[in-house]
This record gives C-alpha cells, structure tokens and sequence, in this order.
C-alpha cells in the first residue's frame, strides 16, 4: 500500500541546466551541425505476487517462513476486511482484541490498537480444530526430526537450502495441499527466538485439517501461505496465560516466485522482491 509499482525516469533535456540533467553532448554531432541531443531513458519496477517458495542451489539463503501452522478458519477471520454475515462467525469476529500496533516501516510495536485484528498462534484448550494433537502447531519443514533446536534455527534465520534441499520447493493450495507433519508442540524452549523476531514480518504455513494424531504424529494439510507478524510473547508460568499474538502483514522475499498470472487483490500479502518489468 499505495502501490506496487515505480517508473524511473532518466532526463537529460534541461537546456543550461548543472544538476547533470543538461542535453547530452555530442562527439560526432558537430559533422551533422548538432551538438548535443536530449535523451531520455525510464525503467519499471514491481513487487509482484507469488506463494510457491523456491531457494536457488548454492545460494545460501534462507527464506523468511517460520515452523508455525495456523488454522483456516482463524486466519480467514483475522484477515477478513469486512466482518462476516454468519452470526457465529461475527461474534467471534467482533471478540478478537486490537491492542498493538505494528509499524511496517521500522519493524516496531506499539501497545496502541491500529483497526487490526489480532490472532494468538498458542494453542486454546479443547481447539476443536486439533481434538488429539496436542500442539496448533509447530511443523517440520524440510527437516524431519524433533529438535528444539531446528526450530529455533528456523524462527532466527528461517527455512534455509539445507531444509529444502530433498523437498524442493514449497507449494500449497486447496487444489494442491501440502502434508507436514507436526512436531512436539509450542514451547517456552524458543521462547526467547521468538520474541527476537517481534516486528519482523514473517510467512506461515496455513492448515485446513489434521489427523486423529497427537505431537509429531500428526500430519497437517497445509492449504495455503499467509503473512504475519509477531506483536507479544510470553510461554511461561499457567498455560491459561501464554501467547504468542500476531497480526495481518505484508512480506517481500527473495525466496518467493512470481506468479505474473496472479491478481493482486486486497488480500495478497505474501510478494517477491521487485522486478524489473519494463
């Protein structure tokens, strides 16, 4: 927001002018009786829309996408621009806080409401989404195992060329979903990785359903990919009181791929770096 897309123009046609933009000079003008010449050069840039993730070999990079699955519904919900019609749904709608306030430019967070809905990405007691699974929650990306220290990795640095390298890229949709599987659960372990990285915009990986399993037996279909920032974090002392708040927002990675079919609506949030399209 306001735009995605910025034209550069290079002048040079100011008659007397010393700001560098003065007619340019011409060597072998003068055999045509013309000494100079104005030019003029422009290029286009735009930050398109993209959800397949790709890591180029040898890169070294590391995409900004955090071990986190978070459920259809709540996030359809949060990131609605209008509430719903469905009575259920608005109440739900209508109880969700707006107690933060992010700022996109300098990656801070205030405790002042900016007309954003905030989610919690910590598990509820009996989430009717997750009946056994006993997280909401944390995936393997890449790496299959149950290290605390993997995903600590991964909320510092983000899914790196190591974790890709036998997956390939990433892509999910309702047409083509996605099955991670789970790990052991959100802990007070990364607690501290977390809270390094509030204000920092990040992408998560959005699930439609679970199995019947629990911990890191469970396989989540994952539908989707969404934008986020983390706004508070506390995973200690009664689990009635942990959270992991977020909010709605916008991401350009270098890991993304453009989709130049796709439409830029209201609700794109997750884009490439820019590209030069003209």
């Amino acid at each position: 927001t306001p735009v995605n897309m910025i034209r550069v123009n290079l002048l040079r046609n100011q008659a007397g002018s010393a700001n560098g933009d003065g007619p340019l000079p011409l060597v072998f003008g003068t055999l045509f009786q013309k000494l100079t010449a104005d030019v003029r050069a422009f290029a286009t840039a735009a930050v398109l829309p993209g959800y397949r993730f790709e890591i180029p070999p040898n890169s070294g990079y590391c995409c900004g996408i955090i071990p986190f699955s978070l459920d259809k519904e709540t996030w359809d919900l949060i990131s609605a621009t209008t509430p719903p019609t469905d009575p259920d749904m608005l109440a739900r709608y209508n109880a969700l806080p707006d107690d933060f306030s992010h700022d996109a430019a300098n990656n801070t967070v205030t405790n002042v409401g900016d007309g954003k809905k905030e989610g919690d990405l910590y598990p509820y007691f009996n989430d009717p989404l997750l009946p056994n699974s006993g997280n909401r929650g944390t995936v393997d990306i890449g790496f299959h195992g149950n290290s605390t220290q993997e995903i600590k990795s991964q909320i510092t640095s983000g899914v790196c060329e190591v974790d890709l390298s036998a997956q390939g890229d990433l892509y999910a949709s309702e047409d083509e979903p996605l099955t991670l599987n789970g790990d052991t659960g959100l802990s007070a372990g990364f607690s501290k990785e977390l809270i390094s990285i509030i204000g920092k915009p990040k992408m998560v990986p959005i699930f439609s359903g679970t199995n019947p399993l629990s911990g890191n037996n469970t396989d989540f279909e994952i539908v989707g990919w969404a934008a986020i920032v983390i706004l508070e974090v506390d995973l200690t002392g009664d689990p009635d009181y942990k959270h992991i708040y977020f909010q709605p927002a916008t991401v350009s990675d270098e890991c993304v791929v453009v989709d130049l079919e796709g439409e830029i609506t209201e609700e794109s949030s997750i884009f490439a770096k820019p590209v030069l399209i003209e």
